[in-house]
């Protein structure tokens, strides 16, 4: 490369080379803070229910084995996790290793919790960040409708996972915009108006499309299947509470970590229902 500092092609060349360079540290540290976000978060969601069933030990010794080999996995995978940050260098394949371990230990937790209940519901949450993430799946068939509207349902899970100053505010907002461009695709504004569900509206805002004329009309106009357009028109009313729950980000001050983390849960399942409802 030429060393003229008046060559505006060298300059040129310098720069994409050094934003290549830039781009693929950043990827590097991104992706490495999303996986060990999903470590450090079913860790922390998997701890009560361990502690509430090592209580019942007192009282039911049976649980014995089943806590025994829960303290063992949990004695191996914290020293993966101190072993791989003493020797950081970043390896994220070893990384993602780790992750895997930790599917399994959350899948375990799901199913030991299933046949020992403690009082204490625990589900099982895939990682997001992996090729058989159902994440990543309804964000594949997102990008059907819009590459946008898919990069903003990743972005949920990114802020969620990879964010340490308030991710569940930024993971709300974000979720709500999925909702709205996801249902906005599905019942576009003027459709809705031609069609025999809608109503004109009194007042100020006479045009007017509500949230349930908007399901309706995608319930009729993507689901042939009319008993599954029923059930789906149906299930407006609790569709609804569960978008009113991601309005909690407006809320000044610190907001409740669990129940922002259900409301983004639940409306994660919606947009999965519907997407393995719709004609595709």
């Amino acid at each position: 490369m030429s060393n003229d500092k008046n060559d505006s092609s060298a300059i040129t060349i310098l720069f994409g080379e050094t934003e290549k360079s830039a781009d693929e540290l950043h990827k590097k540290f991104s992706d490495g803070a999303k996986l060990t976000g999903y470590i450090r978060d079913r860790i922390v969601a998997a701890k009560p229910y361990w502690v509430s069933l090592s209580e019942k030990y007192g009282s039911d010794p049976e649980v014995a084995p089943t806590l025994s080999s829960g303290i063992d996995f949990l004695n191996a995978y914290n020293q993966q996790l101190n072993d791989l940050n003493a020797s950081l260098q970043y390896n994220e394949k070893r990384l993602v290793s780790i992750v895997g371990s930790g599917e399994v230990f959350d899948v375990n937790t799901a199913s030991i919790a299933d046949v020992n209940p403690v009082g204490f519901y625990f589900e099982h949450k895939p990682c997001p960040f992996t090729d058989h993430g159902d994440t990543e799946s309804r964000a594949m068939q997102l990008e059907k409708f819009d590459v946008s509207l898919a990069k903003t349902y990743r972005q949920v899970w990114e802020v969620l996972h990879s964010t340490r100053a308030d991710p569940e505010r930024a993971a709300l907002y974000l979720m709500r915009q999925t909702y709205d461009h996801f249902f906005g695709i599905l019942a576009p504004d003027d459709k809705v108006r031609q069609s025999n569900g809608w109503e004109k509206k009194p007042r100020d805002k006479p045009d007017q499309v509500t949230r349930i004329e908007r399901i309706e009309y995608a319930a009729h106009a993507h689901i042939s299947d009319q008993i599954k357009a029923q059930i789906m028109i149906a299930s407006a009313k609790p569709i609804l509470k569960v978008y009113m729950a991601l309005n909690q980000a407006h809320k000044r001050g610190e907001l409740d970590s669990n129940k922002a983390r259900n409301a983004i849960y639940a409306m994660d399942k919606v947009l999965s229902e519907w997407l393995n409802t719709i004609d595709l």
